[in-house]
Formats: C-alpha cells, sequence, structure tokens
C-alpha cells in the first residue's frame, strides 16, 4: 500500500517554474481605499492637491495627488486608523482625523478646501462613512470592537457571521454539521471561500476553514455575500475574508483565561442517576505586540490554549442479559432455526449452535444499565476530551519609503480523543469503541505591497496551507476476526437490526498541502479605479481510508439464505450476514492546479454614479494521481478506463475552458444625496466542485469493494459483481451560480443606516449522485454511481439591516431576513445511495452538496449591542 508522502521537496522544483512563468494572485483584498474629492467653495474641483495619508498606529504615510477631475485615491492601505491632510498653495490645508478604514472598503472623503495661507490648518474629526457609496456588491464587515466585545461561545469568530443577513447555521445532517459550517444567501456550505491576511485558509477537500484563528488575534473580517468584484473567485458562494492583528509603535499585551466547569450545573437530564457527567473547558493564552524599530518594524505574537474535558452523554440499545445467552424469550415473535424452518424451542439458541466469533462480540457489548425497558436499556457517558495549542508570530517592516513586507505563521495542533465519533459524520452510542481524531493545521505567508508614483500600488503574496487530520480507532481486533478482516485490522464492525452497531470507526488519514501566489496590481486613472491580476494556486492530496469491514443482520431471508426473523439472533448463528469488505490500495497523492485571471473598473461616471464592471476567467485544472491509479466507468464500454492507459488521459476527464464570469453592478446617490445610496448588481461565479478523485482511486482495479450475502464463514456466499463502480462525465462542466442583488442604503438618522436589499442566486450544473443502472441496463454491474452535474437551485431574499452607532463607544447592528429556496436534487445524496459500502463516504464529501434548500420559507432575525471600554493605557 501506497502511504502519503510528505515530499514537498521533491516538487519544490516544479512549483518554482510555475512561480516564474505566471503572475498570479486570487485577489482577495485584504486592505482599503480611502478615495474622494476636493473642490473649493464654489463647487469647482481642484487639482494637484497633495493628499498625505498617515497611519497613526505606526507613523507611516502614503502621499498621492488629485488628478483633473479633483478625483484622489489610495488604494492597499492596511486597515486601522489614519489621518488625512490635504494642501495645496491658494487653500488653507484641511486636516482629516478619526478614519477608521475598515478591510475591503472603500471609504469616501470628499474635501472642500477655503481660499487662505497653506500653513492655516483646519482639522476636522471625520467619522468613518456607513454608507457604501461607490460598490455594489452585497457585503458586511465585522469589526473588532465587535469581535472582542459580543460574547461568543467557544470563542469560535465565524459564530459572529450570524450576524449578516443572509447567513444561516447549516442544516441539521449536512456534511459540516459537525464542523462549523454555514449558509449563506442559500448557497451550499461547501461553497464559501476563506482568507486569513490574503492567503489561502481553505480545508479543499470540505471547503471549511482550514486555520480557525481566534478572537484576540483577528483584527476584523468582511463577510462578501453577493455580487462582488472580479477579484474574486474559486468558489460560487461567501467570501470570508479576515485581518490578523499588527503591532504599532506602542507596545500593547494582553492575557486571559475563561474556565467553565460543572461545579453548579444540574445533571443532564438524559443520564443516569449515578452517572457523572464532566465538564471542564480552560481556554487561556497571552498576546503581545509593538515595535522592534519605531516607524519601521512592528510585530505581534500570539498564544491560546484549550483543555477540555466534555462528558458527552448517549444512549444505546444493547442485549438484555437474557439475550446475551442466546435466550430470545423476551421478544414476541418467535425465533426461526434455519436448519429446519421451526421455532427454537423456548426461543433459546443451543450453545452448540453459536459461531465462535459473533457469540464474542455480542459478549463484548456493554451490560444494560436502565431497568424494565428492552429499548434504549444502556445511557452511556464518556468525555471527549480535546487539547489544542495554538501559536501565531506577525511582522511588518517596511523596507523603503512605500513598499512594505508582511509575514506570518500560524500554527494550530488540536489532540481530540473522540468516544462517540461526534467530530465526523457517522456515529456510535458505545463508547467502548472511540478514536483519536487529530487536526494539525498550519496557515502562513508573506506579502509584499508598493506604491508606484502617485496612482498605483502593486500586491504581491505567497501562501502557504497545509490541513492534517489523522483518525485512528483504539479498539483492537481480536485473534479470532482476523480471518475475516480487510484493510482495517481493528475490532470489526457489527449491525444487528434490534441492538446498536459493535465495532470501530475507519482508520484514516488526509493530508492538503495548498500554495498560492498572489499578484494584483490598483491604478488610478481619472475616473477609473482598475484592478487587475491573475493567479495560479498548486494543491496536493494525500491520504489513506481504510475501510472497517462490516456485517448485517437483519433476521429476514434474502438471495435465498435462510434466516432466524430476528438479527441478533442471526448474529448468534453468524448466518444471513450483508457483508461489505474494502480492500485493495485506498491510499493516493494526488496533486492539481488551478489558474484564473481577472480585470475590474470602478468607473465614476459622474459625481454621483459609480459603474462597477470586470470579468474573470478560471481554469480548474483536474486531478492527477501521481501513479496514475485511479479509474473511471464509462457508460459507453460499459467498463472501467485507467488513468493514462490506452489513450485515457491521466485527469480522467476533459478541461472547461469556458469558465468566463463578467461581474457588472452600479451604486448612485441620486440628486446629489448625501444620505442615499441606491446600489446593484449581478454577475457568474463558478466552483470548483472537483474537490478530490477518492471515488476515482478506489474504483476497479485499485479498490476491491464487495457486497455479500452468506455466513460469517464464508461472507461472500452470494457475492454481487463488481459492486459500486464510480463514474464521473468525461465532458465534465463545473457548477456556476448567477447573482443578482437590487437594494437602498439611507441614513434614516444621524450615524443610523437602514439597508434594504433584494439578494438571489441561482446555482446551475450542480452535483448530484445518481444510480444509473437501477433498470439493469449495463450487464455485469449492480449499483453504479455516477456524479452528474445536472442539479440546480434558486434562492430570493428580502435583508434589512440597520446599524447605529450612538457614540464612539457603542453600536447597534440589527438584520431581517427572508428566504425562499427551492432545490430540484432531493433523495440524490450520497447518504441515500452509497451508504455504507463508499470508504471515503463520511469524510470527503459523501453527500451530495445542496444549497440550503430543506426549507420553503425561512425568517431570521438578531440584534446585537456593543460597548467598548475606553482605553486607560498609555
Amino acid at each position: 500500500m501506497r502511504y502519503y508522502r510528505d515530499c514537498l521537496m521533491e516538487r519544490s522544483g516544479l512549483f518554482l517554474m510555475l512561480v516564474l512563468f505566471a503572475s498570479s494572485g486570487w485577489g482577495q483584498t485584504l486592505t482599503g481605499t480611502i478615495q474622494g474629492t476636493v473642490t473649493d467653495t464654489d463647487g469647482a474641483v481642484v487639482t494637484g492637491v497633495a493628499i498625505t495619508i498617515v497611519n497613526t498606529g505606526t507613523n507611516q504615510s502614503r502621499t498621492v495627488t488629485t488628478n483633473a477631475s479633483g478625483n484622489y485615491s489610495a488604494p492597499g492601505l492596511p486597515v486601522g486608523s489614519y489621518e488625512l491632510e490635504a494642501s495645496v498653495a491658494g487653500f488653507n490645508t484641511e486636516r482629516r482625523t478619526g478614519i477608521t478604514l475598515q478591510i475591503d472598503q472603500s471609504a469616501r472623503f470628499d474635501i472642500t478646501l477655503q481660499v487662505g495661507a497653506i500653513n492655516q490648518v483646519i482639522e476636522v474629526v471625520a467619522d468613518t462613512p456607513l454608507l457604501q457609496t461607490d460598490e455594489s456588491s452585497i457585503g458586511s464587515v465585522i469589526d473588532s470592537q465587535k469581535i472582542i466585545e459580543l460574547p461568543i461561545n467557544g470563542r469560535k469568530f465565524d459564530a459572529l457571521i450570524q450576524l449578516v443577513p443572509g447567513a444561516v447555521t447549516n442544516a441539521q445532517g449536512s456534511e459540516l454539521d459537525n464542523r462549523g459550517g454555514f449558509n449563506v444567501v442559500g448557497m451550499d456550505e461547501n461553497f464559501n471561500s476563506f482568507f486569513l491576511d490574503g492567503f489561502d485558509n481553505v480545508d479543499p477537500v470540505l471547503r471549511n476553514f482550514s486555520f480557525q484563528p481566534s478572537v484576540d488575534l483577528i483584527q476584523e473580517f468582511k463577510v462578501e455575500q453577493s455580487s462582488y468584484a472580479a477579484e474574486f473567485g474559486r468558489n460560487a458562494g461567501a467570501v470570508i475574508n479576515a485581518t490578523t492583528r499588527s503591532g504599532s509603535n506602542a507596545f500593547h499585551g494582553s492575557f486571559w483565561e475563561f474556565l467553565r466547569n460543572d461545579n453548579v450545573d444540574a445533571r443532564n437530564f438524559f443520564s443516569s442517576a449515578d452517572a457523572e457527567s464532566s465538564l471542564i473547558r480552560n481556554q487561556f493564552g497571552a498576546a503581545v505586540g509593538g515595535p522592534i524599530v519605531e516607524d519601521r518594524t512592528f510585530f505581534f505574537a500570539f498564544y491560546e490554549g484549550l483543555r477540555e474535558k466534555r462528558g458527552d452523554v448517549r444512549r444505546a440499545t444493547v442485549p438484555t442479559l437474557l439475550m446475551r445467552e442466546g435466550n430470545f424469550s423476551e421478544v414476541a415473535n418467535p425465533i426461526i432455526d434455519p436448519a429446519t424452518g421451526d421455532p427454537f424451542p423456548g426461543a433459546i439458541i443451543p450453545a452448540d449452535r453459536m459461531n465462535a466469533i459473533t457469540r464474542d462480540v455480542i459478549l463484548a457489548y456493554p451490560l444494560p444499565n436502565v431497568p424494565g425497558v428492552i429499548r434504549g436499556n444502556r445511557i452511556e457517558t464518556a468525555n471527549h476530551i480535546e487539547d489544542a495549542d495554538d501559536v501565531s508570530i506577525r511582522v511588518d517592516h517596511r523596507l523603503f519609503e512605500g513598499t512594505d513586507l508582511m509575514g506570518r505563521y500560524s500554527f494550530s495542533n488540536a489532540r481530540v480523543l473522540d468516544p462517540f465519533w461526534t467530530d465526523t459524520p457517522g456515529e456510535t452510542n458505545l463508547s467502548g469503541f472511540s478514536q483519536v481524531n487529530d487536526r494539525i493545521r498550519t496557515n502562513s505567508g508573506l506579502s509584499l505591497t508598493t506604491a508606484i508614483g502617485g496612482n498605483m500600488v502593486h500586491e504581491l503574496r505567497f501562501g502557504y496551507n497545509r490541513f492534517k487530520q489523522p483518525q485512528t480507532p483504539l479498539r483492537a481486533m481480536p485473534a479470532n476476526q482476523s480471518g475475516i478482516a480487510g484493510v482495517n485490522e481493528t475490532f470489526l464492525d457489527f449491525r444487528p437490526a434490534e441492538v446498536d452497531r459493535i465495532g470501530s470507526n475507519r482508520r484514516f488519514l488526509r493530508v492538503a498541502d495548498t500554495f498560492n501566489l498572489v499578484n494584483q496590481f490598483s491604478w488610478f486613472k481619472g475616473n477609473h479605479q482598475l484592478k487587475f491580476g491573475a493567479d495560479i494556486r498548486r494543491y496536493y492530496f494525500g491520504g489513506l481510508s481504510a475501510g472497517t469491514n462490516q456485517f448485517r443482520f437483519n433476521g429476514f431471508s434474502a438471495f435465498g439464505q435462510p434466516q432466524t426473523l430476528n438479527g441478533l439472533a442471526d448474529m448468534f448463528l453468524g448466518t444471513g450476514s450483508i457483508s461489505i469488505s474494502f480492500g485493495g490500495d485506498l491510499t493516493g497523492n494526488s496533486h492539481k492546479t488551478e489558474f484564473a485571471w481577472y480585470v475590474q473598473d470602478d468607473w465614476k461616471l459622474t459625481p454621483n454614479l459609480t459603474l462597477n464592471y470586470g470579468l474573470r476567467w478560471e481554469w480548474y485544472g483536474r486531478i492527477i494521481e501521481e501513479g496514475n491509479e485511479q479509474s473511471n466507468w464509462e457508460p459507453g464500454c460499459n467498463c472501467f478506463v485507467i488513468a493514462g492507459e490506452d489513450g485515457t488521459s491521466e485527469q480522467l476527464v476533459k478541461d472547461d475552458w469556458n469558465n468566463f464570469a463578467p461581474r457588472f453592478g452600479f451604486a448612485y446617490r441620486p440628486l446629489g444625496s448625501e444620505t442615499t445610496v441606491i446600489r446593484a448588481g449581478g454577475g457568474i461565479f463558478y466552483d470548483n466542485q472537483q474537490r478530490h478523485n477518492f471515488f476515482q482511486m478506489t474504483n476497479s482495479p485499485y479498490g476491491d469493494i464487495r457486497i455479500g450475502i452468506g455466513t460469517i464463514d464464508d461472507p461472500f456466499g452470494v457475492a454481487f459483481p463488481n459492486v459500486l463502480p464510480f463514474g464521473i462525465p468525461v465532458d465534465y462542466r463545473d457548477t456556476y451560480a448567477e447573482h443578482w442583488n437590487f437594494g437602498i442604503q439611507q441614513e434614516i438618522l444621524p450615524e443610523t443606516v437602514l439597508d434594504v436589499a433584494y439578494v438571489g442566486n441561482h446555482v446551475l450544473k450542480a452535483q448530484r449522485l445518481r444510480n444509473v443502472n437501477s433498470a439493469g441496463d449495463f450487464a455485469g454491474f449492480g449499483p453504479i454511481l455516477m456524479l452528474e452535474q445536472a442539479g440546480s437551485s434558486i434562492f430570493h431574499s428580502l435583508q434589512v439591516r440597520a446599524e447605529r452607532r450612538f457614540s464612539n463607544r457603542l453600536a447597534l447592528i440589527s438584520s431581517y431576513t427572508w428566504g425562499h429556496a427551492i432545490d430540484d436534487r432531493p433523495g440524490e445524496g450520497f447518504a441515500s445511495q452509497a451508504d455504507p459500502a463508499h470508504p471515503f463516504q463520511d469524510d470527503t464529501n459523501a453527500r451530495a452538496d445542496r444549497a440550503d434548500a430543506d426549507f420553503d420559507v425561512r425568517h431570521r432575525y438578531t440584534l446585537s449591542f456593543v460597548y467598548q471600554l475606553p482605553d486607560t493605557s498609555p
């Protein structure tokens, strides 16, 4: 078997070549823009005005000049606090203070200069504008005040995404249900993108956070919901763009400890009277930032630890004391002797008829502890233990005037004992079959920002993201099960119909390495704010999924196999089992490359009207297995074709070269209003749904997944031929979504903005899984699973958001969403068709991707107040 090989060094030559030949970047914006128009008191534009913008935390500045239209723009500014000064001969100098620039914000500060001496300074305290005057997209910023001050259970910042209109928790039982997923404006939970300081932060298989930063590490984040600019792509859903805290000229530090325990908690209602369910959660850490060299080099260091022991309670059904001895007199139905067709006398199975393997398995069940019942007769309490450590270090350095370098390294190591498999899909109610489910994460990168002249900014970023998840069952395999074991040599999986399953989960290892290079230009020319760039992204996937052999007993005859009418009795006899075996080479090493380019223009057509338009083109390279050990079932020949053989390409499916994604929108202030903005936008957004090739790697001849019916001693007496072939269309087409929105922002009172918008989307060519052999058209096979790009969904919503700044420390944010979704893919998921036979179905997108469309109409309302205590530090 070929286990995952960490071969980054031998791959570095190829990656270096890709870097040298590509000017690349996903274009994710972690900075902001300050712009505006300068006029005199008569309304005439003033040209040649020097606009100096100073970061008050680091004392670093940038100077731009107004053009022939009186406009100025300073893109690529780090988020933070600023002062702005406008000066030109013949006019008083005007200084704006108190400016706070948010992530990906285009903050407009129009200036009216008064005739006078340049050395006379007029100072104005400016408020960061609440109106979105130059952007047509729908998005919301969660700033540092809300991140720090709002209470969050578990201190996971993504919980604050629920403050955004259109965001909802994911549906129960969804792929990310127990991993912190969410849906935004009706899109699939796997359609979201995540960036940290502009560096990729996505687990490319599950498409959730890879590294999840603490609330004390994040400065702020923005949720781009709909119709965002062409600089964003790869995914069709929301973009969550976070930036970490940085140092400044002043030293600041903090430390914390949050302790929860169960000393004053009531006993869990569902636990037994003598059960000791515990809760000890200790979350602690420290952060410090400051200057290394004043005005030039700054650092920020962070550590957080978690020590948690949580008593989980589960209720199970186990064999009663009589059943453990083969006595089924408590069961109403007779127990049939398969050898004679007559009931066993007294419903008792003789000891000499019991199978030695399955009898030991039944005796391995824990004893019932809830008297008087047969169903739910055992309550289990076990500790879920997680010990985690997160470390981050960030350094910001000014190389020379106008050129800044930033580097950050973040590492997280979570060691998890998972008794009931609650951290992965699937579950057990018997804690004696626990697993270790660790998570090891790295996110790091370097960024270089250079101001070129007074009207261009160049941003270059290189990021590395790694996610590693080893999953190890802890229950050893008894010696007498070795003859029926497959690739996973742990306690095998037995499932009698009347009681809970008993056995171990699969042995699993998944490692994903992502390299991304970002290269982007912002160019202010006349009335145009241009952005253009290209991008490259390289993925390496490695893994092992050793499925545990399964034996199911339902008590009823199938394919001529005599049975007892009771699954547990069948298990005692070792007869009538439905057996699922995993063999072959269930490991792999794969890679893929993605590339895109884009151009975006924000054209200030008139002083009151801004057009936002752009074009993005994306190429999602198909996945290649390094040894070509993957295959595809094709309906044309009713056969498996092997990658790289007989004219078959190494990637098995064709590229989609048609992923052109135009965007268009506008922001309009009617009659020059300073209190009203009308916005609308739309566009095409592609999504890369070929996230892994685990199904192709376990196809014949590399994977050996068999289903049979027989006895424990001969599990495949009746075997299905070539069980569960998997196919993907050779002419594979990428999923895409159409976004649209129309809304009005109105300042209804000073410092109070009401935002009302209609937001919709239409997803096309979405994935669905279908058994194409249900009518038996393809001889020689049982079920054949074909992954088709034929699904669709549509979503409409009314979103209302109100924000109020009562003072410089008190804020209110409230949102309401009415949503309506339709999905034409009911019943097409993996859970109903591939479970339980596929070894990857729990951990690698086993269910067909679905928009959050399990509802017809949904209402959601949030209300939050935030008050920030005064900073008394010197």
